[in-house]
């Protein structure tokens, strides 16, 4: 009886994907995190939804970032004749892919970087006194203080 041979795809949904349980908090749990005067707010649900919708979507886009590279492959693949490729041109391929990926993953480390120094500069003008004046005052930075402080 033979056995499936996982396809690239499989691998990497499997790997990236699949870890649904492991990356993901209750509620409950979720709630637990702030202090007892704001367990209970709506505050709390709009914000644990917010963070489960954010979630989604990045899984729906590293399953697009997926599909479409494997589809490459798959071209790249059926455009060669076959038995045209030997052991070595297929390494040779597979470290040209490895660098490009690389450069890829290199660029997205860049990307994340920015992103968190873009977070902090929010964070900082956020919770400054000279904006607070002009938030709604529908939204509480005591919530997120208290958040900061439990976490420590």
């Amino acid at each position: 009886m033979s056995q499936h041979s996982p396809t690239a795809e499989e691998i990497m949904r499997k790997f990236l994907l699949s870890s649904h349980v492991l990356d993901t908090i209750a509620f409950q749990d979720f709630e637990n995190l702030f202090s007892s005067k704001y367990r209970g707010t709506e505050r709390i649900r709009l914000l644990y939804n917010s963070i489960v919708e954010e979630r989604s979507n990045i899984r729906d886009r590293v399953g697009g970032l997926i599909s479409s590279h494997c589809a490459e492959l798959d071209s790249d693949r059926h455009s060669l004749p076959t038995n045209a490729v030997t052991l070595t041109e297929a390494l040779s391929r597979l470290k040209e892919h490895e660098m490009e990926m690389d450069d890829e993953l290199q660029a997205l480390a860049i990307e994340v970087e920015d992103g968190k120094h873009q977070l902090s500069v929010q964070e900082k003008k956020l919770t400054s006194e000279a904006v607070k004046a002009f938030v709604p005052s529908s939204l509480d930075f005591d919530l997120l203080t208290d958040l900061q402080e439990n976490l420590r």
